[in-house]
């Protein structure tokens, strides 16, 4: 399987691999869409506030803004329950 999924992500961009890969997965073991939260700008969110900037590519300050690929929140959208950096 990791000689299949290395061969894969050669041939398919960022975005694909988190649509085609990632999600279905997130969806399978019970994620629900609402609490999946993608391309947050992690400086710009607020998430004391459950208040989140996602990515927009008309406002991106380059060599300021981060993004996390998926923030997972809890049922309250209190907690982020796991970032993924990049």
């Amino acid at each position: 399987m990791g000689a299949e999924i290395d061969e894969i992500s050669k041939s398919i961009n960022e975005h694909q691999t988190r649509k085609e890969l990632i999600d279905p997965v997130l969806h399978k073991i019970g994620w629900i869409e609402k609490y999946i939260k993608e391309e947050v700008n992690s400086i710009k969110s607020d998430f004391n506030q459950k208040h989140f900037i996602l990515f927009n590519v008309d406002s991106i300050e380059k060599g300021i803004d981060r993004f996390i690929d998926y923030v997972l929140l809890d049922e309250d959208f209190t907690y982020p329950l796991q970032k993924e950096w990049c």
